[in-house]
C-alpha cells in the first residue's frame, strides 16, 4: 500500500480569464499502518495514547524507542505547516513525517536536540525519511 499526497495548485493568468490546474505528488510516500509504525519504533509496553506529542497536534502519543529507550513523540496534524511549526517551536532535531490516507500528517519525533537519529531508523522501512531540522533562531 503506497500513500501519495496530491497537491492541486490553481493559478490564474494575469487577465483572470482562465484557470490552469497542475498536479504534483508529495514527497512522503509511506506504507504500512499506524500499528506497524508504532511496533517498529516503540518498545512493547511503553506506548501511551494521549500523552506527549507536539503543540497544536490533533492527536498525540508517547513511547520509548526500541533502540535507546529514549522518548519518541507521535503526533498527528491537519497540515504540514502546523507540524513543521511545532518542530521548530520545540527545537526538535530529528523527525520523520508522512501523509496518511485521509490527509492527516503523522510525525514521529525524537525530542531533546542531541538525540541520535537511530531512534527513528526503524521507520525508514515504511518509506519515512529521517529529517534533521535546521537550527532555529
Amino acid at each position: 500500500l503506497a500513500i501519495v499526497a496530491v497537491v492541486l495548485i490553481i493559478t490564474t493568468s494575469k487577465s483572470g480569464s482562465r484557470n490552469d490546474a497542475s498536479i504534483g505528488t508529495g514527497s512522503h510516500n509511506i506504507t504500512g499502518t499506524q500499528d506497524d509504525w508504532v511496533e517498529a519504533a516503540c518498545q512493547t509496553g511503553t506506548f501511551m495514547d494521549g500523552l506527549g506529542g507536539l503543540p497544536g497536534a490533533k492527536a498525540s502519543a508517547y513511547c520509548r524507542a526500541r533502540t535507546t529507550n529514549a522518548a519518541i513523540n507521535i503526533s498527528q496534524f491537519d497540515s504540514d505547516y502546523k507540524m513543521r511549526n511545532a518542530i521548530a517551536m520545540l527545537h526538535i532535531k530529528y523527525y520523520v513525517s508522512g501523509i496518511e490516507p485521509d490527509g492527516t500528517v503523522i510525525v514521529f519525533s525524537a525530542p531533546g536536540g542531541g538525540r541520535s537519529a537511530s531512534d527513528l531508523e526503524p521507520l525508514t522501512q515504511f518509506g519515512f525519511t529521517i529529517t534533521t531540522a535546521p537550527p532555529t533562531g
